[in-house]
């Protein structure tokens, strides 16, 4: 009996540790990338592609729905892009991406006003203080948290990966016409295929470790929503709690993380971190 207190008293000091120190540094570490994020992507060689209009919105967003669902966004913004449709390519600019973010915001807004109503404090044998009480709360709050910014966005996100991949593999080289072009258009033109493959670039290696970090809490969140009223000992509770705590805090690492992966997987990004770093430092005299 000894044994299970001290158990149960370790798993909740752990628990605890987590949820105070733990997620406070993922916070900062987080917070300070995503404000990087923000500024760099504002800039002029950036900001005039969609995708990075949504991967700003990413940045910005404090709700996993919408960070979630902007992603689904730039996937696809890359499928259209990728398109041999000119129809469908003309689809992808920042006015469509705008409209497509108001939608998100508006529509995770109204799906999760239920927690105005539904959510108490202290409620027994649940992962956090606060949580659903009554048992059609509970239901529709984790369901609604399993689907709306994991699951539905998650497949979304690989059906629009493997359509742009087709794309990809299926394009053929149009044949050489004897145009002339002038220079600066022909510099304009690789430039924004440069932008344009660093941007998917980013966006595939930001999509696959959202999919993979957000795995665990979606499987987290179906067993706790199938076993609400099956009666569970200290001991479950606890380690239940410690699992919850983990597995968030993963999900909130995915992210957190962006800035760090944009800087090592895009050759684009980080001259556009140089350029706004070296306009700072005009500014404030340090460099002339």
């Amino acid at each position: 009996m000894s044994t299970d207190i001290v158990l149960i008293s370790s798993l909740k000091f752990a628990t605890m540790q987590i949820d105070r120190h733990v997620a406070l540094f993922v916070l900062l570490f987080g917070s300070v990338g995503n404000l990087l994020n923000i500024w760099i992507l504002s800039e002029r060689s950036l900001s005039d592609n969609p995708c990075s209009t949504y991967l700003w919105w990413s940045s910005l967003a404090i709700c996993f729905s919408v960070a979630a669902w902007t992603l689904v966004g730039a996937s696809s913004d890359r499928y259209l892009r990728s398109s041999i449709l000119v129809k469908f390519r003309n689809l992808s600019t920042v006015q469509t991406a705008r409209r497509f973010l108001i939608i998100i915001i508006t529509v995770s807004v109204l799906i999760f006003l239920e927690v105005f109503y539904c959510y108490e404090a202290s409620v027994p044998n649940v992962p956090v203080a606060c949580y659903s009480l009554s048992l059609p709360c509970r239901l529709y709050n984790d369901w609604m948290l399993i689907l709306i910014p994991t699951v539905i966005p998650s497949g979304l996100m690989a059906i629009f990966g493997s359509l742009t991949i087709r794309n990809i593999r299926t394009r053929f080289v149009q044949p050489v016409m004897h145009v002339k072009f002038s220079s600066n258009t022909t510099q304009h033109n690789l430039r924004l295929q440069l932008n344009d493959r660093n941007i998917s670039r980013m966006l595939l290696i930001q999509v696959s470790v959202v999919l993979l970090m957000n795995l665990p809490v979606a499987i987290q969140r179906l067993y706790a929503s199938l076993t609400a009223n099956f009666p569970k000992t200290d001991r479950h509770v606890a380690i239940q709690n410690l699992i919850y705590s983990l597995v968030v805090l993963v999900s909130f690492c995915s992210y957190s993380i962006s800035f760090y992966l944009y800087i090592l997987t895009a050759s684009i990004y980080r001259a556009a971190l140089k350029r706004v770093v070296r306009r700072l430092l005009r500014r404030i005299g340090l460099l002339h």
